[in-house]
């Protein structure tokens, strides 16, 4: 397949707290409705639930704490979890769950100014039952993803799908950066 047209509507709400100034919270949840327009039986029976049409039902609550925070060092450990659960509304799918987690490592070495500052991040998840294409991970710098695997673009020749999509994925970055110049403009 080469030219994959999807069409996805989606309604949804959410509701997020932000407790202290170390912990928030959210739920939310969301109807959608998909539907590939340009498929005429070029798929395989096992690669059918992939691209049903269907209509799902979802629901997630997620949590966001900082675990360590040390001013004095410039150092900070942010985390966050989201489970999410619901219910494809379509032959061969069904209800499908998925576990999302995270950690978030933020330190500026030196004693002030942001020169230079380091950055780690590992992330983990995983999706269990039946989804459509739509619900897998996609792994890859793309302007609609926040699963950036540096170097891998989304994208083919300009088209999505360049992208590894999976039901699991376990990805963790590292950057370190340093401002160059600083310049002020004034009007």
């Amino acid at each position: 397949m080469t030219d994959l047209n999807l069409r996805r509507v989606v309604v949804g709400t959410e509701v997020r707290s932000i407790v202290s100034s170390r912990w928030s919270w959210s739920a939310g949840g969301e109807v959608g409705n998909r539907n590939f327009r340009n498929l005429s039986g070029h798929t395989s029976p096992a690669e059918r639930a992939f691209f049903a049409g269907a209509t799902s039902v979802a629901g997630w609550l997620g949590v966001r704490p900082t675990l360590v925070r040390l001013p004095e060092r410039r150092f900070t450990l942010d985390s966050s979890a989201e489970a999410k659960a619901g219910r494809e509304f379509a032959d061969g799918l069904g209800p499908f769950a998925t576990l999302r987690g995270a950690l978030h490592a933020q330190w500026f070495p030196r004693a002030r100014d942001d020169d230079y500052q380091m950055q780690a991040q590992i992330r983990a998840g995983a999706t269990a039952g039946k989804t459509t294409l739509d619900e897998l991970f996609e792994l890859g710098m793309e302007r609609d993803n926040d699963l950036w695997l540096r170097g891998h673009p989304g994208t083919l020749a300009g088209r999505k799908g360049g992208a590894p999509l999976g039901r699991r994925f376990f990805l963790a970055n590292w950057e370190l950066d340093k401002t160059s110049i600083k310049m002020v403009f004034l009007p």
